[in-house]
């Protein structure tokens, strides 16, 4: 009992063994010959060693949780020392009648009586309870050929009330019984009872049977199985003293018959460590690593040749004694390019894929695992390249950097050599510029190109720089990776993966032209500068017209006009983009570019130019100061000069005011190309403005621009009538007749005009001959001269010939003097009078002003 006691759980042991004894320990031998006489060969004696010997193995089952209760009969009753033997073995607790729980032993004539206290100590135990005893029933035979299990069936319970202890057990492999301890108020429970079926076997639960010993009789109770489940069935009504016991029957399977199953697992070693550490992870089939293929062959049942047969599928129809054995064979590759086979084995017994292994049958299910060793190699490269541009490679450092417990990633310029990573993990991607490898730092032009980006944002790889473009170089792979435009990789398991980053700059071109002049493209310089944020390093360039400069892409820049050749102006600065059809205007003050864009930037240069305006006497051509003038270049596009109002054409815009110097010249510069026209608005003292105010159109193009140009202006003196109290001021020859009422032969209500301007050289066609003067003036004659003129010498009015605005010069070039003799002497006295006249009423005017 010991022995059982030592090889069951704690649970599982004996709660009580009963020893029926006289008292006596056992007998030693027959009594030896004594020298006094014989002795009775029939009789024994013991000796204290036995009764030792027993107390010991008493001692043994107490310690496992055995009570020992000893029961004496015959001498044990009454024996003399009866009581102590019996002590010895069990305990000092004699039974009273009251105390069954507590006691010993028994001393006893009345044995109905021990048994019914007996029954009753068991009962105590065990009831309420349910124990169930596991029976298997021979293929082919009925439950009278029924036997234990020698391997544990495990069973659970659960009741509608109270507990169940505990709530799931196995069988004994001695007895195939097991038991369950319930504790509930009282009042009846159902209890639900449930195996664990076991493959090939096949529950019987219409053999389920359970009986109450609570009487000492087995009292048959009903079992209710379950419809759905035939494993399980329920025990309704029990009562706080059922002692219940159920049998339930399995049928075994055809020990004769075979099935046979084969599953197929990998075994998949990399090297994950930095150190070369490797890691060997299992997969069942199905979900191995791309890649890795298998196929199965089983041959029979019944000498059938071999035959395809699905992983983790099971063949039946084998029969133990008529196939005997089973080829099983195993057709497996490993695709990826640096992964390789290293060992097969079924069971842990080294196969060889592709060659017939005879496994052994045995009845029953067969279940083998075939086991395939893999050692695969993942690689990753680096590659730069630069798409547009002339910067070489070598300038940039390329990484990839993986989780801390991965591999390391590759690392180098232009192309890297090949770096064993960690299949899977993903891998960052980034290239650094302005290096100090190979030859010292890198040109400042690296800071003009950028790589390629096409990540979204938030940035799922913020260790990244860009995106790469990642090629799988081997196998039967290939393609493009999800995770490459976000900068990152994961290699697959055996593969080699090539990843390369593209880097493009922007390149601006100034396209010049030279409007007037001699000045060459190349003599004039702008200056491209970099906008906020500029990048680190990042500074202005200057590039000479017909010139181009690479920029950063999407960095914002200024384009100027830094400098060039005296006397020209920036006239206009367009700048665009894209190509045929495609083309869009961009702001040179704010001039981006995407990567690998470019744009050409044209800028107009026109030479400037300046316009001189002359006074001179109308009588005597001398210079004349003071003389104040307004330039206006004809914007409205008329093409013509004009008053409105007794003012230049308002749509006209006014570029330049002068006055004249002692030498009676002024000027207006930096004039644009267009029409222009002089205006004068203030004559100088002593002089009356003319009629007309304005000259005519002044024309700068390409063709004359930079080039002199005079415009020249004659005003006549303000006539001043003479003194009446000085009658010694002979008449002057050369004052004009009063302008309110000039004589003229020809038409004495017409007043004189006084002079106007003329152009004696100008920007209009400088190549011209000059044009012959007309035949005659236009109007009124010259100061003195005695009426209209003819358009001959001495005329004073406007006109178009070489001399002033509207005059004909003299023989001398000078305009003519003198009186015409036809005019009456009466006439000029009455000039005379009416002048000093006028003379007196203006000093009286200005005395009155002072």
């Amino acid at each position: 009992m010991a022995d059982t006691n030592a090889a069951a759980p704690e649970d599982q042991r004996f709660d009580m063994a009963i020893m029926l004894t006289d008292g006596n320990p056992t007998v030693y031998g027959p009594n030896p010959t004594s020298g006094f006489g014989t002795v009775d060969r029939n009789s024994g004696y013991t000796r204290f060693r036995e009764l030792g010997n027993a107390n010991a193995s008493a001692n043994l089952l107490k310690s496992q949780g055995t009570r020992i209760m000893a029961v004496g009969v015959g001498d044990g009753v009454d024996g003399e020392g009866a009581a102590f033997n019996l002590r010895t073995i069990s305990g000092r607790d004699a039974y009273d009648g009251t105390n069954i729980r507590e006691a010993d032993y028994f001393q006893t004539q009345d044995y109905a009586q021990a048994g019914e206290a007996l029954r009753g100590l068991v009962l105590d135990r065990c009831a309420p309870s349910v124990s169930v005893i596991k029976q298997l029933v021979p293929y082919d035979g009925t439950t009278e050929d029924a036997y234990t299990p020698q391997t544990p069936w495990e069973f659970s319970a659960e009741t509608t009330a109270g507990t169940v202890d505990p709530e799931s057990a196995q069988t004994s492999p001695q007895t195939g019984a097991t038991n369950f301890d319930l504790e509930f108020d009282p009042g009846p429970v159902d209890v639900a009872i449930e195996e664990t079926q076991q493959s090939g076997y096949e529950s019987l639960p219409e053999e389920t049977t359970c009986v109450d010993k609570a009487t000492g009789e087995d009292v048959p109770v009903e079992v209710t199985p379950d419809p759905d489940n035939p494993e399980r069935f329920t025990i309704e009504g029990i009562g706080l003293q059922s002692f219940l016991s159920c049998t339930v029957y399995n049928r075994a399977p055809d020990f004769d018959s075979a099935s046979v199953r084969v599953d197929k697992q990998w075994q998949v070693t990399t090297t994950t460590g930095p150190d070369g550490e490797t890691t060997t992870t299992t997969y069942p089939q199905g979900q191995q690593p791309p890649g890795l293929t298998s196929s199965l062959e089983l041959g029979g049942p019944g000498g059938a040749p071999s035959a395809t047969q699905p992983w983790g599928v099971a063949r039946d129809g084998y029969s133990v004694e008529d196939d005997g054995s089973v080829a099983v064979t195993e057709q497996a590759a490993a695709d990826p390019t640096n992964c390789e086979i290293t060992g097969s084995s079924l069971n842990g017994t080294d196969i060889t894929p592709g060659a017939p292994t005879s496994v052994p049958l045995a009845s029953g299910a067969n279940e083998w695992t075939i086991t395939n060793e893999v050692e695969c190699h993942s690689r990753l490269r680096l590659t730069k390249e630069v798409a547009s541009g002339d910067v070489s490679p070598e300038w940039w450092q390329l990484q990839g950097s993986g989780p801390e417990d991965a591999l390391p990633g590759p690392s180098g310029r232009v192309t890297t050599d090949w770096a064993e990573v960690t299949p899977g993990a993903v891998y960052q991607l980034a290239e650094q510029a302005d290096a100090t490898e190979p030859d010292g730092p890198a040109p400042h032009d690296v800071l003009h190109y950028v790589q390629q980006d096409h990540r979204s944002t938030p940035l799922q790889f913020p260790q990244s720089t860009g995106s790469w473009g990642c090629t799988q170089t081997s196998g039967t792979g290939g393609g493009a990776f999800s995770a490459d435009l976000e900068g990152a990789i994961a290699v697959p398991l055996g593969e080699d993966v090539e990843c390369t980053a593209v880097n493009q700059t922007a390149t601006v071109t100034v396209d010049k032209q030279v409007q007037g002049g001699d000045a060459q493209p190349e003599d004039f310089t702008f200056r491209i500068t970099p906008q906020d944020p500029v990048p680190p390093g990042g500074h202005s360039h200057d590039i000479p017209g017909g010139g181009s400069q690479h920029v950063r892409p999407e960095q914002p820049y200024e384009l100027t006009e830094l400098n060039g050749p005296n006397g020209y102006r920036l006239h206009d600065l367009t700048c665009t983009t894209g190509g045929e059809g495609s083309t869009r205007q961009v702001d040179p003050q704010n001039l981006q570019l995407p990567p690998g864009a470019t744009s050409t930037c044209t800028a107009v240069n026109r030479l400037l130019s300046t316009l001189t305006v002359e006074k001179l006497d109308a009588e005597d051509e001398r210079p004349l100061a003071g003389g104040e003038f307004e330039l206006y270049r004809d914007t409205d596009g008329d093409g013509e000069d004009g008053m409105t109002d007794g003012a230049p054409d308002p749509d006209d815009e006014q570029v330049g005011t002068c006055t004249t110097s002692g030498e009676g010249t002024c000027e207006v510069g930096e004039l644009d190309f267009g029409d222009y026209y002089w205006y004068e608005r203030t004559a100088p003292d002593g002089y009356d403005l003319p009629a007309d105010r304005t000259s005519a159109l002044i024309s700068i193009d390409e063709g004359n621009a930079g080039q002199p140009h005079t415009t020249t202006f004659t005003d006549s003196r303000t006539p001043v009538p003479p003194d009446p109290t000085d009658p010694t001021t002979p008449p002057s020859t050369t004052t004009p007749p009063s302008p309110t009422t000039p004589p003229s032969p020809t038409d004495p209500t017409d007043p004189p005009v006084p002079t106007g301007p003329t152009t004696s050289s100008g920007p209009t066609d400088p190549t011209a001959p000059p044009q012959p003067s007309p035949p005659g003036g236009g109007g009124p004659g010259s100061p003195g001269n005695g009426g209209p003129g003819d358009g001959g010498p001495g005329d004073g009015g406007p006109g178009s010939g070489d001399g002033p605005h509207g005059t004909d010069n003299g023989a001398d070039g000078l305009s003519d003097t003198g009186a015409d003799i036809g005019v009456p002497l009466a006439l000029g006295v009455a000039f005379l009078v009416a002048g000093a006249a006028l003379t007196v009423l203006a000093r009286r005017r200005r005395q009155g002003d002072d």
